[in-house]
């Protein structure tokens, strides 16, 4: 992950089912707020899907960017049979 900073790492992740995941999650109290957030699902079978995520704040609504609390829910997609290993990061400047 050159030119960014691990915000989060999530525990491997094994789908049984297709489909919309949400997951709550506690960004590093190191990362900056407002800094742009990026969504990383390594797999042993990547798809284009993979990198679609979306982020939510303790509100609900949709945020692109770390905020104060450094609490976000991440809704992605994800495919049965694969094996996630998930990075929430964000980019240097």
């Amino acid at each position: 992950l050159e030119n960014y900073t691990i915000a989060a790492v999530l525990p491997e992740i094994e789908v049984k089912n297709d489909g919309q995941y949400d997951f709550e999650i506690t960004l590093n109290e190191k990362i900056q707020t407002g800094a742009k957030l990026f969504w990383f699902a390594f797999s042993d079978n990547e798809s284009d899907d993979d990198e679609i995520a979306e982020f939510y704040n303790i509100s609900g609504e949709e945020i692109q960017n770390v905020p104060d609390e450094k609490i976000i829910t991440v809704s992605a997609w994800l495919n049965s049979g694969v094996i996630y290993r998930p990075v929430i990061a964000v980019k240097n400047n």
